[in-house]
């Protein structure tokens, strides 16, 4: 009778394995994915980006995430130690200066940013910076 029932819990068990994972919050984010100081949109981008695994700095994960008026957000959390850094500005999608864009690599603690500041309006032309300590620090600008 045992053996009746054991395939088909076998089967709905590999079945529902993709989505187990889809809901699993690992312990570097539960602290921001559980501080209600955070936007939904902000803990999403980081559950997604967490999910995919590491894009920089071998370990770290880069994220963006929509912080209105067509502006865009964006951070680096660090996954020792559980350290956020925000990027050097929020930026505008798009301006007539040019779109936001940003290269970086998960080999790689240098990341390089080409858009319009949301803040004051100044243009990031492809300037980099290092993620050293948990601090953005500023190396110059990639050819």
């Amino acid at each position: 009778m045992i053996r009746k029932y054991v395939l088909p819990l076998m089967i709905l068990l590999v079945n529902l394995t993709p989505y187990a994972k889809a809901v699993t919050i690992g312990d570097d984010i539960c602290d921001f994915v559980n501080n209600e100081n955070y936007s939904d949109v902000f803990k999403t981008s980081l559950k997604n980006q967490y999910h995919s695994g590491p894009n920089f700095n071998k370990h770290d994960y880069v994220f963006t995430y929509s912080c209105g008026g067509g502006a865009i957000c964006g951070n680096i959390m660090s996954s020792p130690g559980n350290v956020l850094t925000d990027f050097p500005s929020e930026f505008l999608v798009d301006s007539q200066e040019g779109e936001f864009s940003m290269d970086y690599d998960v080999n790689s603690n240098k990341i390089c940013f080409t858009g319009k500041s949301a803040f004051d309006s100044e243009f990031y032309n492809h300037e980099c910076y290092k993620l050293l300590s948990g601090k953005l620090i500023k190396v110059g600008t990639a050819q």
